[in-house]
């Protein structure tokens, strides 16, 4: 017999496969976890990776409306709304990264930012590409990003540098210079060292490998 944990990885693998094959059929038994009494942090924020990436109109909704109002399966919605590759998502994730939050949902945060405005997927993804909408949502991401990256010290500050990386949007440079005229001595430093960091982006390198 397996553990609960097990099962619970067990379950979480299933929805990953759902959302990776982007079956629409699947879509009313994914509405339908995420209404349920669901509480498992891991399996339903998987849950909401896969809604997610089917990325319709009615996923849209259901899980801006799960990750805005209050509710035991909010932050584990806010997880994995990075996978909505919609404006709508990149608004709700900005706007509440800039919330009080533990370092450790902050940093989710972040990652849910950098997953939504994903540089790779927007540009390499058919799919995604042909949305009239990807500039949008990574400039969305990129600056709230930002202001983070201004907002946080320590390593919350390092995982927004990280994560402005992996959105890589052209107005990035622009954006960190609009901050610099007000920065202390110390962030000042930090902001210019992300602005090297940007032009030698290695995950741009990497891409271009590829």
């Amino acid at each position: 017999d397996l553990t609960d944990s097990a099962w619970r990885g067990v379950r979480s693998g299933i929805l990953e496969a759902v959302g990776a094959i982007r079956d629409p059929r699947a879509a009313s038994v994914l509405h339908a976890a995420l209404d349920s009494d669901l509480r498992d942090y891991d399996v339903v924020r998987s849950t909401t990776e896969a809604l997610g990436k089917l990325g319709d109109d009615a996923a849209t909704e259901h899980l801006v409306r799960l990750a805005t109002e209050d509710g035991p399966t909010r932050l584990a919605v806010l997880d994995g709304l990075g996978y909505l590759k919609r404006v709508e998502a990149a608004r709700v994730l900005a706007d509440e990264v800039a919330q009080p939050h533990t370092r450790a949902t902050s940093k989710r945060l972040l990652r849910a930012l950098s997953d939504v405005g994903n540089s790779w997927a927007w540009t390499r993804s058919i799919r995604l590409s042909a949305l009239p909408y990807g500039d949008e949502v990574r400039e969305i991401a990129a600056r709230a990003l930002v202001e983070a990256f201004v907002r946080f010290d320590g390593d919350l500050r390092a995982s927004a540098s990280n994560a402005l990386m992996v959105v890589d949007h052209p107005g990035t440079p622009t954006l960190v210079t609009q901050v610099m005229a007000l920065a202390s001595e110390e962030l000042l430093a930090d902001l210019e060292t992300l602005q090297a960091r940007y032009a030698d982006n290695p995950l741009r390198k990497d891409r271009r490998k590829k």
